[in-house]
């Protein structure tokens, strides 16, 4: 693979890629390969809107709503509950995100082997794609020590001891990976665009 193939993540195949003979826009231009592109994207785009739109929801929605005094008998629960419903859904989308973004970078002459390959990363748009991947498991390392770590023991401590210490440290931990993760998955949509669009230097 040559390294300058990530320059060309920005653009379409062009007439003149065409006849150079550059597999990844060859395997393009087939019509089924394109329809099957514009899935992947497609795809990669509500897993992510999913994703970040389901912490923002979370966020600024759900929280402050069930914040009010009347809900405070359920506030712990509900938010375990929904948390818990999210994070199954959650490890889907972020599976099938890596996949469909693996799937594009192929289309684009970036095979998974090459991401083990220093010189995948001498361009400004390779430095954007090992950025990515960087936060993407940044962000595969903070869920799961949120979903099975710090959220069930917090979610024990406040059944059992919701005035403790403990289950406010715990609970503070929970905030704040939730507050990484989120920023994280930020960068990574923005790092996207820059991909897409092109021109940008790292």
């Amino acid at each position: 693979m040559q390294s300058a193939a990530l320059d060309r993540l920005a653009t379409p195949p062009s007439e003149r890629d065409i006849i150079r003979g550059t597999k990844a826009l060859r395997t393009y231009n087939c019509r089924h390969v394109r329809w099957l592109y514009i899935l992947s994207v497609y795809t990669h785009i509500l897993l992510a809107t999913f994703w970040i739109g389901g912490m923002i929801f979370l966020s600024f929605v759900l929280l402050p709503a069930i914040r009010k005094p009347e809900y405070a008998r359920y506030y712990h629960r509900l938010v375990n509950d929904t948390g818990v419903n999210f994070s199954r859904l959650g490890w889907w989308a972020l599976g099938l995100f890596f996949i469909t973004g693996l799937y594009q970078l192929h289309v684009r002459g970036i095979e998974w082997y090459d991401l083990f390959k220093l010189k995948t990363y001498t361009t400004p748009t390779g430095r954007l794609v090992g950025l990515k991947l960087s936060f993407y498991t940044a962000i595969l390392i903070l869920q799961a020590l949120h979903d099975f770590f710090v959220g069930p023991r917090a979610t024990r401590l406040g059944d059992e001891a919701p005035d403790s210490p403990e289950y406010r440290r715990y609970k503070a931990y929970a905030r704040t990976i939730g507050m990484l993760v989120f920023f994280l998955s930020l960068s990574m949509a923005l790092f996207g665009v820059m991909i897409v669009r092109g021109g940008f230097k790292v």
